[in-house]
């Protein structure tokens, strides 16, 4: 559990069971606690609902031995034991193997077993096949033939909705959802409101039962937008004609719809807002501001409504040839035109967020959207269409904390970074003071004005210093930037000196600092004779999240590895690094062999959504990888890099000096050695296609690592060096230019686990460095 997941518990003091639910680990053991009918090996968390101060209800994937398990529970309130102690009774009636779930009275949670289901009637009539049968028939009528099908789980949201597929004798006939009582009312309305025009379909509604609230939909053949869009693979055209069909949509009647009014969608975003701003307290004014910005030039919009769907985006549109399929009008209404096409833009761009597919190829499909829509509705405003794409990304903001990314708050701060860009490009918002960089990190402005650098850096260089030159050097929007300052001392002075300036989004990273000097001012400082140096630091500027550190002279060792002499710079490198586990001082945090399984497990099984075709073999890479890390032999927990690897070091003839010590911590010395080795190979695959290419480099690195740390045995870097190749399966998707070889180190990693795959191996892979 992160930093920001224990300050949120500890701000919500109204639900004592709020850590239970959100740590995986702690819900596991509280099953197994409460003696529950089913084997508990490990436990999964699928989605969340968090309302604060009020709830929290988590969806878990359960892993037995005979399969996984759908399983919630929900953390209550202080003043609704009367609640809780109504459902231990209803439990408490049944036998065990019958037992729905269980209550926590200490915690103050509720527990509910699959196929049960506090609020969805429908559930329980999925345990069996005669069960399912009774609710077939209740859906289509006894005599249809589709009554004697089976039921399988597409997607499940705890008391809110099931959506499942209908197969009859193995072959997809219908998708069924059931919902509750409250949701399914004015749905079969909503469901039957369109009609097919043009390249427009819809899927038409072939069952209901009033009994159990559901509805049925015939199957359609197709792929989801969703799908081909995060391959990159998606044609404009397709974008085109989606836009087309959506305007085709909202120029229909639209009869029997509910009217959604302004003021709702005010109250909506508000309502997101409560929900941010006790997220991140610490970023409270800045998400107040983007807010305001939003609803103010909402207020400003006019203009009659139309049928919309409500919901609308990439994966609500089944693609099949030339058809364009629309799905799930359950929020359809009468309302403006523009929340569908800002909604459908927005979801664009948190697409392109979440899989690192360029900019460019996201505006390529933008603009074909809106280009099909324009063909069909007439004239589109930017100023219009922008600020609903603005609100979509808004609404979308909290969705890293529901899904549980493991660095949820900085995925945050980009989304709303992203909405105040597209606030920005309409009229109706009063615009800043200045063209604004990043929403994300306020300062950064100011940070890169000369005039104002030389001001606020005047307490650390001196007050006759001056900033001649500030430049962005990286950005990561909403999260970090580094600055690099040319600085003349003194007036008059012939040269300048060149100093860094790290910012952080969420707060001064004054323990990073701390570190820094403690280094320097230690064995990796002046005083040091083994010729290996940290960068000097120099000074902090509070006010901008700021701390600065001299830049070192020397050339990247990514680059260094590279020249004739490349073997023996891998030598020295090993050795600088058995001189920081040996000499570093001592960390305030520690990194163990289970945060380092944690970090990888939600990398690769959070890809089974967009690869789930590869969903048994991340499942099998990811226990392979679990079981031989945990089977590893203690070591003495030394001060180690955490992220060490060549574009961390300079060298700088023979000195070496270390880099981004953010991570640094207490842990197991061949962490560091195998993640080195990890980025070699991976650096032979994309610079060279080839993953032996620096196998010399990385022979000779762990060579002079093990000779210089006598407590690190090869079968544990070969270890960590597996368990970083598995996490650059998940990096490589992030970055378009290295989706080539995703496949290549699933491969790879499968070759050095033992994991038998009909799949073809990678060309000349490293098996193993032990």
């Amino acid at each position: 559990m992160n930093t920001h997941d224990e300050h949120l518990i500890a701000r919500d003091t109204a639900l004592p069971g709020l850590r239970s639910v959100l740590d995986p680990n702690a819900f596991a053991g509280m099953l197994r606690a409460n003696d529950v009918p089913f084997e508990v090996r490990d436990a999964a968390m699928t989605y969340i609902r968090y309302k604060p101060g009020q709830s929290c209800l988590v969806g878990y994937e359960i892993r037995t031995d005979d399969g996984t398990l759908p399983v919630y529970t929900k953390a209550y309130r202080l003043d609704e034991r009367e609640k809780l102690a109504k459902a231990s009774m209803r439990f408490s009636e049944a036998g065990k193997s019958e037992r729905g779930g269980f209550v926590d009275g200490a915690r103050f949670l509720l527990t509910t077993f699959y196929p049960h289901d506090a609020r969805l009637r429908a559930m329980r009539r999925l345990k069996t096949a005669g069960d399912q049968g009774h609710l077939l028939r209740d859906l289509f009528g006894g005599t249809s033939p589709w009554a004697g099908g089976r039921i399988e789980t597409i997607r499940y949201k705890p008391e809110r909705r099931f959506v499942g597929r209908l197969d009859v004798d193995g072959v997809p006939e219908a998708v069924v959802k059931f919902y509750t009582e409250t949701a399914f009312e004015g749905l079969v309305a909503r469901s039957t409101a369109f009609h097919d025009a043009g390249p427009l379909r819809l899927t038409p509604l072939v069952g209901r039962s009033d009994r159990y609230n559901g509805l049925a939909f015939a199957w359609m053949p197709g792929a989801r937008l969703t799908e081909s869009l995060l391959d990159g693979g998606a044609d404009p055209w397709t974008a085109h004609q989606v836009g087309l069909s959506l305007a085709l949509m909202h120029g229909q009647a639209g009869d029997g719809l509910p009217v959604r009014t302004p003021q709702d969608e005010h109250n909506h975003l508000a309502s997101v807002a409560d929900s941010l701003t006790f997220l991140l307290p610490e970023h409270a004014g800045y998400i107040q501001d983007v807010v305001d910005r939003i609803r103010t030039g909402l207020s400003r919009q006019a203009g009659a409504p139309c049928p919309t769907h409500g919901d609308f985006y990439a994966k609500q549109v089944l693609v099949d040839g030339d058809t364009i399929q629309l799905l799930d009008f359950d929020e359809s209404a009468l309302d403006n035109p523009m929340i569908d096409v800002g909604n459908f833009v927005a979801h664009l761009h948190r697409d392109r967020m979440r899989s690192g597919l360029a900019e460019g190829a996201m505006d390529r499909y933008e603009e074909a959207f809106l280009e099909g829509y324009r063909e069909t509705a007439g004239g589109l405003a930017e100023r219009d269409w922008t600020l609903y794409a603005a609100a979509g990304l808004l609404k979308l903001a909290p969705h890293p904390f529901r899904f549980r990314e493991s660095d949820w708050p900085e995925r945050v701060l980009e989304i709303l970074a992203c909405a105040d860009a597209f606030a920005a490009r309409s009229t109706y918002t009063a615009p800043a003071a200045a063209p604004r960089i990043d929403a994300g990190i306020p300062c950064l402005e100011a940070a890169l004005d000369p005039a104002q650098a030389t001001r606020a850096l005047a307490a650390v260089a001196g007050p006759e210093a001056r900033v001649e030159r500030a430049r962005l050097l990286r950005h990561k929007a909403g999260r970090r930037a580094l600055i690099g300052y040319e600085i003349r001392l003194a007036p008059g002075a012939q040269e300048t000196v060149t100093w860094l300036g790290k910012v952080r989004a969420r707060g001064l990273d004054r323990g990073t600092y701390d570190r820094s000097v403690a280094l320097w001012e230690g064995a990796f400082g002046p005083r040091g004779d083994a010729g290996v140096a940290v960068a000097e630091p120099v000074g902090l500027v509070p006010a901008w999240n700021m701390w600065l550190q001299r830049k070192e002279a020397g050339t990247i060792a990514s680059e260094r590895l590279l020249e004739a002499d490349g073997v023996a710079v891998a030598r020295r490198i090993a050795e600088a690094l058995a001189y920081l586990h040996a000499h570093g001082v001592a960390a305030d945090r520690t990194h163990g062999v289970t945060d380092e399984l944690k970090i990888l497990s939600d990398r690769l099984l959070g890809m089974k959504d967009e690869r789930p075709e590869w969903t048994g073999r991340l499942d099998a890479v990811v226990a392979a990888c679990c079981a031989e890390a945990l089977a590893l032999e203690a070591s003495p927990r030394r001060p180690i890099h955490r992220d060490f690897y060549a574009d961390n070091v300079l060298v700088d003839r023979d000195r070496v000096v270390l880099l981004d010590l953010d991570l640094y911590t207490e842990g197991d010395p061949a962490l560091d050695a195998g993640n080195f080795i990890a980025h070699l190979i991976e650096q032979g695959l994309r610079q060279a296609d080839d993953a032996g290419w620096l196998e010399a480099h990385a022979d000779a690195f762990q060579a002079a690592f093990l000779a210089r740390s006598p407590r690190a045995s090869k079968h544990a870097v070969a270890c960590y060096t597996t368990l970083a190749l598995a996490r650059h399966i998940h990096i490589s998707t992030r970055f378009p230019e290295r989706r080539r070889y995703t496949h290549t180190l699933l491969a790879l990693c499968e070759a050095r686990l033992g994991i038998i795959t009909t799949e073809p191996r990678p060309v000349a892979p490293i098996e193993a460095l032990s």
